[in-house]
Formats: C-alpha cells, sequence, structure tokens
C-alpha cells in the first residue's frame, strides 16, 4: 500500500521534474515558463547581425553582408520605408546547391534627411547605410502676442 500512494504522489506532482532541470528557478509557475518557451526565446539581442543608430546627429544602420557581393545588394526608398535586399543565385558546389537571401526593413526617423541617405560597403562586410539629421532652426523660446480689440457695432 505504501508504494501505491508513494507511485500516486509522483504522478498528481506535476513539479517535482521541473526542480531537477531548472533548479535555479525561484518559482514553479517560473520553471514552468522557463520549460515552454521556445528555444529562441533567450537568445541576446546582441547577437544580431543588423544594428541601428539613432540619435541627434544621424540615423545609421549597420548591417553584416559579408557572404555577399555588391551586385548582389539592393537598396531601395519607399516613403521612409528604407529596404535592403540580398540575394545570391543558385551556385553548385561539392555538397550541392547553395542560395542565400535576406530582405530587411527599416522606417527612416521624419527628423532625417532622406535626400542626403548615403551608403558605405566596408572591406570587413559591414554595409552602413546613413542619414543626417535636420536641424530645424529654435525659435525664440518665448514672445508676446498683442492683442487686438474687436469693435462693437452699435445697434
Amino acid at each position: 500500500m505504501a508504494l501505491n500512494s508513494h507511485f500516486n504522489y509522483e504522478i498528481h506532482d506535476g513539479h517535482r521534474h521541473y526542480d531537477f532541470r531548472y533548479p535555479n528557478a525561484e518559482r514553479k509557475d517560473e520553471q514552468q515558463r522557463v520549460a515552454r518557451q521556445p528555444y529562441w526565446a533567450n537568445r541576446q539581442l546582441e547577437d544580431r547581425d543588423d544594428h541601428v543608430l539613432n540619435n541627434n546627429e544621424k540615423f545609421m544602420v549597420s548591417l553584416a553582408v559579408g557572404n555577399f557581393l555588391p551586385e548582389d545588394l539592393k537598396i531601395s526608398l519607399v516613403g521612409r520605408r528604407l529596404t535592403i535586399e540580398g540575394r545570391h543565385d543558385d551556385r553548385t558546389d561539392d555538397h550541392g546547391m547553395v542560395s542565400r537571401s535576406f530582405k530587411r526593413s527599416y522606417l527612416v526617423p521624419k527628423d532625417c534627411d532622406i535626400d542626403a541617405l548615403k551608403s558605405h560597403l566596408a572591406d570587413s562586410g559591414r554595409l552602413c547605410i546613413t542619414a543626417p539629421k535636420l536641424h530645424l532652426e529654435e525659435t525664440a523660446s518665448s514672445r508676446s502676442i498683442p492683442i487686438q480689440q474687436a469693435k462693437n457695432e452699435e445697434k
């Protein structure tokens, strides 16, 4: 009878196997959340191959395109949507056919000069696209506005 009770306890205690797999989780619901999330959920953003910089001076997109030749790349701007595409044609090597492609889109901020967009492909394989910010003249912080009195019409 004691063996049977112990066996039933193991079946109904659903959290017990999480204690072994995830000993650092503080709560049982945290252990279950970690166990259910997809494998790519913990991937760090620093591992991405693109970087976006948006400061007071410029908007810049930097993208690793080392596997592509300049002829394989296409940069387009429609409105404020910047699109970068890269595509290899199918090539045959010792292991079979190889084809690579990517497409990334970015929204250029409204305070950027889109007519001055420039791109640069470095020898290291990084493509940088830069747009300077528009520097609007700041108006005086305060000014007086005269009040004009409307004339009343006599009836």
